[in-house]
């Protein structure tokens, strides 16, 4: 089991099946968040969903059902998949073509946009010979309407199907943690802007998995994955709960 299985498990154990009064203090804190009006002897139950996705599990009490994310550790990739599915995502969100090749090269930095290519870059090289095609193509990302839909494909929803949204998104672990509504959050992406890789979108930055260097065979199926890192999740997350007009 992973980490972040464990942390999930744990967390839906000190939960589900009890009543609100039996809560930790700190989870009184945030279901009240959630149920609003929630009284001693509501009781709390939890349920995995049936498609993996960004909903880590859905809480119901008091007639509702919530949806809630859970992301913890040191880990700050927020989203993952195939970069095949992201290009043909940005392809539908009309991206000119041009532009998802130049993702492509810097993706697999081979000198290719398909990942076959002989000699393999390092992240240094690339932008010392490409920085200014890289800074051309993303600025082509940032379009208002594009952006939106970027983060809510790697925050709010997922790519699959039949993804429910998240309404809620917990950062941390059983004992300790900070909590937001989705719209909190989303509202805090929409503003930040962190320009830490050559392609970003808000504070996340967009890059490959792994560009394999060493041609490790086990390691080469990551080439062909696209992540999107919130470098400040911990100290963002942070800021969102503090600021929350729950906290007010």
């Amino acid at each position: 089991m992973s980490k972040t299985s464990d942390n999930r498990n744990q967390i839906l154990q000190a939960l589900d099946g009890k009543t609100f009064k039996d809560l930790a203090p700190q989870w009184k804190l945030h279901i009240k968040r959630m149920f609003q009006g929630i009284k001693d002897d509501e009781e709390i139950h939890c349920l995995l969903p049936k498609h993996s996705g960004k909903v880590s599990f859905m809480i119901s009490s008091c007639g509702r059902t919530v949806t809630l994310g859970i992301k913890t550790g040191r880990s700050t990739v927020i989203h993952r998949e195939r970069v095949s599915e992201f290009v043909d995502f940005l392809l539908r969100n009309d991206v000119e073509k041009s532009v998802c090749a130049t993702y492509l090269f810097y993706h697999f930095g081979d000198g290719t946009i398909k990942g076959n290519g002989g000699k393999r870059m390092t992240v240094a090289e690339l932008r010392k010979e490409y920085g200014e095609h890289f800074e051309f193509a993303s600025k082509k990302l940032q379009g208002k309407e594009l952006i939106e839909a970027i983060l809510r494909r790697t925050f709010l929803e997922g790519n699959g199907p039949s993804e429910a949204n998240i309404d809620y998104f917990y950062y941390g672990t059983v004992s300790f943690g900070y909590l937001a509504s989705a719209d909190e959050v989303m509202s805090f992406l929409r503003k930040k802007t962190e320009r830490n890789s050559p392609f970003y979108i808000g504070p996340f930055s967009i890059q490959p998995c792994n560009r394999n260097l060493d041609r490790d065979v086990s390691l080469e199926r990551e080439r062909y994955i696209v992540l999107f890192k919130w470098a400040a999740l911990k100290e963002d997350m942070k800021s969102i709960a503090m600021n929350s007009s729950a906290m007010l």
